[in-house]
Order: structure tokens, then sequence, then C-alpha cells
């Protein structure tokens, strides 16, 4: 055979398909590690070339169409797991506080004083005072609403938790209105002394005559609570006012730290020794800026902009129709303690974007507000709120609403410095652990700028 009619056997062998032989096709069919798949994916045109199929363009082409399963990775459930968890947060803490408070309303305690020193029937005809006396058992009409409302059994007993210091001594008018006044208990109903004799002005006398409109007198019983609102509205504004002044340091903090130039930090660290002619001077000597100051400053611009957030928040109660003000305070207090309460949200948002960084802190911040905001006993008192919700009383946003409610209606007044003592500790122990943190991270990013700069690039 001649080398031509070999080579010629040799091309004609090799072009043979695998799959011919049914054995040969079994055997690579098991050993070869080429995907079966991806047999036949291509086509000869005239001049030799390889070309892929239709059915393999489509199928190289359907990563472009079908995204979703390369989106449903590993980060996706996490994400869908925490955002799911932040729902579930945010739904129970706003439904959960306010949900069915009527039934605790036994937990509010109202403080009964029976004064009433019963009937005098000197002036009442004896059949009509037998008849009276037949009917009340000899008792006033005082005792008769005491016995009501203190027996177990009794539909008046479940409403609240009634406290009877009729028999109590040292306890007057004036001594259980202060009672109530410093909120040793929500409220108070008082029987006066004259109760039964003024029911009794409605009868026959034996010296008038027949009752008139001159002779009769006022039946009516006395029950106070701490202080009267007068403008729903402005209880209203106790705690939203401190909630859009809590989202404006939260903006503040952000702006301030994310698009606030950062060129300061490297005064005396890359603006010095880059001249030619400059002398060489030692890092003592070289002038820049303490950490401690750039972190001050920094605060201060916050409480800039915090003190323009009070201006506009504190004007709009105070222009509206019916504002109401205690008599011990006036409108400067209002907006001193409000920018003061907006000082401590600053202190507490600058230490959270130091801790958990600026992109990372306003998740966090959010569900702070959050919870500050339905545990503060801004819009249920704690007695008619699940027990977990008395958490607030550590936050400064309770203190902010208490603080304001005093302002505006004079309730808790005694109590008023309370809360500008936990108010300002809100703003110190924040304050000072920011500035150690900061302090901290300006040094070591100030350390990266001089040792990334100190590396010159080789020249090619």
């Amino acid at each position: 055979m001649s080398e031509k009619d070999a080579q010629q056997q040799q091309q004609q062998f090799s072009m043979v398909p695998l799959e011919s032989d049914p054995q040969t096709a079994r055997n690579s069919s098991s050993s070869s590690t080429t995907p079966v798949h991806q047999v036949d994916t291509t086509t000869e045109t005239d001049n030799g070339d390889l070309t892929p199929t239709p059915a393999q363009c489509t199928k190289d082409s359907w990563p472009q169409f079908f995204v979703l399963p390369h989106l449903l990775k590993k980060n996706a459930w996490i994400l869908l797991a925490a955002t799911t968890f932040v729902m579930l947060v945010y739904i129970w803490l706003y439904l959960g506080s306010l949900w069915s408070p009527m039934s605790r309303v036994k937990n509010v305690e109202i403080v009964f004083y029976n004064a009433d020193k019963g009937f005098d029937y000197t002036q009442t005809p004896a059949p009509l005072a037998q008849l009276f006396q037949t009917i009340t058992h000899n008792n006033s009409m005082g005792a008769m609403i005491q016995n009501q409302i203190m027996d177990p059994q009794g539909q008046l007993n479940h409403i609240f938790s009634w406290i009877d210091k009729t028999n109590e001594e040292g306890w007057d008018r004036d001594a259980l209105v202060e009672h109530v006044e410093k909120a040793r208990t929500w409220g108070l109903l008082y029987i006066p002394a004259n109760f039964s004799n003024n029911f009794l002005s409605y009868a026959p006398s034996t010296t008038t005559g027949p009752a008139t409109a001159a002779t009769l007198k006022t039946l009516d019983m006395e029950y106070s609570i701490m202080n009267p609102v007068l403008v729903y509205g402005q209880n209203f504004a106790t705690y939203v006012v401190f909630i859009v002044l809590y989202i404006g340091s939260m903006l503040a903090v952000y702006s301030i730290c994310k698009y606030l130039p950062n060129t300061i930090e490297t005064i005396g660290v890359l603006t010095f020794g880059n001249e030619t002619n400059e002398p060489i001077r030692k890092s003592s000597q070289i002038p820049k800026f303490p950490a401690i100051r750039i972190v001050l400053a920094r605060h201060a611009v916050a409480m800039l902009f915090s003190l323009v957030h009070t201006i506009a928040i504190w004007m709009v109660p105070q222009v509206l129709h019916g504002h109401q003000m205690s008599e011990h305070f006036n409108g400067g207090i209002a907006f001193a303690f409000i920018w003061f309460a907006g000082v401590s949200f600053i202190s507490i948002l600058f230490l959270l974007s130091h801790l958990l960084t600026v992109d990372g802190f306003q998740g966090p911040a959010t569900m702070l507000m959050i919870l500050m905001f339905t545990s503060s006993g801004g819009i249920l008192d704690w007695v008619i709120m699940p027990g977990f919700f008395r958490v607030g009383k550590i936050f400064p946003f309770t203190y902010g609403v208490r603080g304001l409610r005093a302002i505006y209606f004079g309730s808790l007044r005694q109590e008023m410095w309370i809360n500008w003592l936990v108010i300002l500790a809100w703003i110190v122990i924040p304050g000072i652990s920011t500035l150690f943190l900061a302090r901290s991270e300006i040094r070591l990013r100030r350390e990266n700028m001089r040792r990334t700069h100190s590396i010159q690039p080789q020249q090619v």
C-alpha cells in the first residue's frame, strides 16, 4: 500500500463517529470524562470550521434569562431570615404595646375616700326621716356608695383597682390630691362631708317648707387626676416631637459621618513633607488637628443640626390654636428641654455609628427608636401594657415624654429634675465612649495613610 493510500485510510477512520460501533460507544461512554450532552453540539462547515448548533446556543443563553437560581444562594436566605426577624420585631412592638389595653384596666389604682358625715334630720319631718332611715339602714349616702365600690362581688369593684383610705389616719382632701399629683396613684374619688345633707336638701323642711331652687344644694363627688389635658393633640405631641427629633438626629449623624469631608484627618499626615525644598521634620513638629478635637468638632456640627431641627419642631405646637402650657414653665424651657433630649439622641447615634459603621448602624438605630417609642408610656401607661414594656424606664425617650408633659400640663413637675438628670447621663456616657473609640479610629487611619504613602511607586 502506498503512503498516500495509507493517509487517506487514516483520515477516513478518524471521521467515523464513535456511536457507529455500539460496543465502542458503550466503552467510551463509561470511561470518557466528556459529558454526554456535549456530544454532537457542533457542526462542520464547508471550510472545515466547527460552529455551535442552535440547541447549544439556546442552552448557553439560558443563564441570561433564568437569573433566579443564581440569586437564591446562601446570602439570600440569610437576608430573608434577617429581614423577617426585623419585621417581626416591628409588628410585635407596635401591636403588642397597644393590644387589648382594656383587659389590664384593673391594674389602674384609684384611691377612694369617704368623708361623708351622714344625714342631719333635725329639720326633716319625722315620718320622712323614719323613711330615710329605713331605706338607708342608718348609713350615710357616702357609706352606701363605698359598700358598692368595695364589694368584691360588685360590678364597680372590677373596673379599677380601688384603694380605700377612708379609715386610715393622716389623710384629708389636700393630702390625697397631692398623693395623686406625685403619681403615687392614678386618680382619686372623694366624697365630701356634706354629701348626705346635700341630698336631704331635696326633701321638705320643717322650717322652710317644700324644697325650692334657693334651698337646693349641689350633690356631687370629686374626682381628681394628675393633671387635666385640654388639648389632645398636644398630648400626642409629647412623644411625636421626640420621634421626629430622633429621625432628624439619625439624618444628621449619617450625613456628617458619610458626606462631610474627612480631609481634616490628613492634615499633618499627607500635607507636609511633599515639597522638594521643604526641610524634613520630625513627626512631633508636624502641625495637625488632635483626634479629640476632630471628634468634638463633628459633635458640635451635629448639635448645630439638632438645634435647627428643634426650632422647627418646637415652633409647630407653639403656634397651633389652644396651645397649653403649665403655669410653672414657659416656652423657653420647652425649647431647651427638647434640644437637650436631641443632644442625647446625637450622643447615642454617634456611638452606634462607631460600633456598627456608618452604613450599618441605621437598622439597629431604627429598631432602638421603635423600642424606645413603644415602651415610653407615651401612648399608653405601663399599668395597662404588658410587663416587658417597662424596659422603657432606662431610655431617654421616656424621660423626654415625661418632661414635656410636665412642661405642658404640669404633671409630675416635682420630678422634673429626674428627667434632666437621666437625659444628661445619656449625653455624657455614650459621648465619652464615642470620644475614645473615634480617637483610636482616627489614629489608626492616620497610621495607615502614613504607611501607604511612604511606599513610593517604582519608576518604569
